[in-house]
């Protein structure tokens, strides 16, 4: 671990951005040696106390570095200019900058030229903190170490992502034809159900006769068109055909006295 103290003027918190040209995009030099020359380009002369803290070192195969900082250039302000920036790094590299986090080789996007993970906290004073977590190959895109490194970060090969994908389309085709079925099982018992009822009321119309139970209570007088239906809740009432249901078929209701037809 390395603690480098960058800046420590007692000034104005926030401070004054910085300008001045900022690193090239080189091919050659390492990803780490490029984020120490983006951080010491982009941070204000002028933060109270500001301390730049950074983690390095290599394994078989690989560099790694994290550290986070204070940026306050002109052109790179905030957690979007940062992750510009390693984008234009790894498109000057031939490669593409997946998901914000690896830079897959254009035409080889198994081969991972490097991974810059970067997210933003809230620790510096007068603007956010950026946080970057940097891998890089030593020995080959190919290393074992390099690659178990990049599971870390949730790497996937090509074809697994095209495999996870197909399995994501599959679980979604399994669930539309699930949502499907369950739809049409519906309709069919709603459908069902308005049969029995329909046939229920048919029957009940057709044997219509004193002693009938109907919606709204038992018929005590039938007439050729009117039947009288003694009710609970308004009396003996008098009703055209039409407008008595099998019990349980529709609602009895009455307001103000006056039948309210459910339908």
């Amino acid at each position: 671990m390395r603690v480098a103290i960058l800046f420590t003027a007692a000034l104005a918190l926030g401070g004054c951005a910085v300008d001045g040209p900022l690193p090239e995009y080189p091919v050659t030099e390492s990803v780490i040696e490029y984020t120490d020359a983006l951080v010491n380009k982009t941070t204000s002369k002028n933060l109270d106390s500001f301390i730049d803290t950074t983690d390095d070192g290599s394994a078989d195969g690989y560099q790694w570095y994290s550290g986070w900082w204070c940026p306050r250039h002109d052109l790179v302000g905030e957690l979007r200019d940062v992750q510009r920036e390693y984008n234009n790094l790894c498109e000057a590299r031939s490669g593409t900058y997946d998901l914000a986090l690896f830079c897959r080789e254009k035409g080889e996007p198994d081969n991972v030229l490097f991974v810059a993970k970067i997210w933003a906290t809230r620790e510096c004073s007068g603007g956010p903190t950026v946080t970057i977590s940097i891998v890089a190959p030593t020995a080959g895109v190919s290393n074992a170490n390099y690659q178990a490194k990049l599971r870390d970060f949730g790497y996937k090969t090509e074809a697994e992502r095209e495999q996870l994908a197909l399995e994501a389309n599959e679980r979604q085709r399994r669930s539309d034809e699930e949502g499907r079925r369950k739809q049409a099982a519906r309709e069919a018992a709603e459908q069902t159900e308005l049969e029995r009822r329909l046939a229920t009321q048919q029957a009940m119309l057709d044997s219509l006769d004193l002693g009938t139970e109907t919606h709204c209570g038992m018929v005590i007088d039938v007439r050729e068109s009117l039947v009288e239906v003694q009710t609970e809740v308004a009396g003996n009432r008098w009703f055209k055909r039409g407008e008595l249901f099998a019990p349980g078929y529709a609602p009895c209701k009455f307001y103000n006295g006056v039948y309210q037809n459910p339908f």
